[in-house]
């Protein structure tokens, strides 16, 4: 039987996107109809409940007059690939070594209106965050809503996404921190500080001129108004993903909304940005 079903209008492979379609049903409260539809020629909707032959597994199945009972099946959980159980291992030690205990597998508790989410590990620190090491593709619309949930619960994550692709795919919209991906290989677990941080930045004040660093007015379409703006460009060099990803439980969180709708969180003072 096939694993495929069209989520949002994207067809995905249930095995591959397990944790989406969990973190759905966790939800599934705050839908009407879940955005789930068949492949079949039908096109009918469907849903996520417990399995009626296994409460600890989901299977998808047709709303009544959607479809026939052919159409339901189990989800199964893909074993979790190496890499990613690799890159999780890192950045849990990365974590542990720095003083701090990590949960992995987290289920968050959010207040009401808001939605829970599954936390690759959940790091207990003074500044309590999550982590998410994504290897698999995901789009930009479910990195946001996870990361708006996790936020709510009380565990802004940090993204560490395992290529170039699936960074492209979260875009600028989330807290995420690259590294050296294509000279590390997550099929074994890489010594201590070996992974470096390639998306840190050193937020600088950029006067707002023709000789400045930006083309326009961040503030307006055109034009330059002669004050200053943060500019966030600046690579910090010498970070490793060790030190990159600990510096998130040191100090509390600031937040800001900049143009284009970008968001870019950062300790402050004396620690650069590390969002993308």
């Amino acid at each position: 039987m096939s694993s495929l079903v069209y989520l949002r209008g994207e067809l995905i492979d249930t095995t591959t996107h397990y944790a989406e379609l969990r973190d759905l049903y966790e939800n599934r409260h705050r839908y009407n109809r879940m955005p789930l539809t068949c492949t079949r020629e039908h096109r009918g909707r469907m849903y996520l409940r417990l399995s009626r032959t296994d409460k600890n597994r989901v299977e998808v199945a047709h709303y009544p007059g959607q479809g026939g009972p052919g159409c339901t099946r189990t989800i199964h959980h893909e074993a979790e690939r190496i890499p990613h159980r690799t890159f999780k291992g890192y950045s849990a030690r990365a974590c542990e070594s720095a003083g701090y205990t990590v949960t992995p597998e987290f289920k968050t508790t959010p207040p009401a209106g808001h939605r829970s989410t599954r936390l690759d590990l959940a790091v207990q620190a003074p500044t309590p965050f999550g982590i998410e090491a994504q290897f698999s593709t995901i789009t930009q619309r479910d990195a946001k809503s996870r990361t708006s949930g996790s936020f709510h619960g009380g565990w802004p994550p940090l993204w560490l996404p395992g290529s170039l692709k699936v960074a492209s795919q979260i875009g600028h919209y989330v807290p995420q921190l690259r590294h050296n991906d294509t000279e590390i290989d997550w099929h074994t677990m890489p010594s201590k500080g070996t992974a470096s941080a390639t998306s840190i930045k050193r937020i600088r004040a950029g006067h707002c001129t023709v000789t400045g660093p930006f083309d326009h007015c961040p503030n307006r379409r055109g034009g330059f108004c002669g004050q200053w703006h943060p500019w966030f460009n600046e690579p910090a060099l010498g970070w490793t993903l060790d030190a990159g990803g600990t510096v998130s439980a040191q100090v509390p969180w600031s937040s800001t909304k900049m143009r284009r709708g970008l968001c870019a969180w950062w300790p402050p003072t004396t620690y650069p940005s590390i969002s993308s």
